[in-house]
């Protein structure tokens, strides 16, 4: 997800040249109304949420660095089964977002 720090940041064209120029091919959500930002209660940029296969919020960071814990709890969530979480996913759709890439 997205939240704007800087107003050419608010424009998806320029968002999606920089998605494009990272390699990043998963999908990118823009909050530019900050609806995401302040229904997580964020303060800073960046935040970090790890979600588990059923959409709930398992690992949280602010701030850079802790790449590789990062990565640690992202494979171990993978591994989980996602029949010990119910088996269900939960995806909100907050007004004034867009996905910027698609898989």
């Amino acid at each position: 997800m997205h939240s704007p720090e800087f107003d050419s940041e608010k424009k998806i064209e320029n968002v999606g040249r920089q998605v494009a120029s990272l390699g990043i091919r998963f999908p990118v959500v823009t909050d530019n109304e900050y609806e995401i930002w302040r229904a997580y209660k964020v303060k800073a940029w960046p935040t970090v949420f790890v979600l588990d296969k059923s959409g709930r919020i398992r690992w949280t960071h602010v701030g850079e660095g802790r790449y590789d814990e990062t990565e640690q709890v992202i494979q171990k969530l993978l591994a989980e089964d996602v029949r010990a979480s119910n088996g269900k996913a939960s995806w909100a759709k907050a007004q004034g977002t867009q996905v910027t890439t698609k898989l």
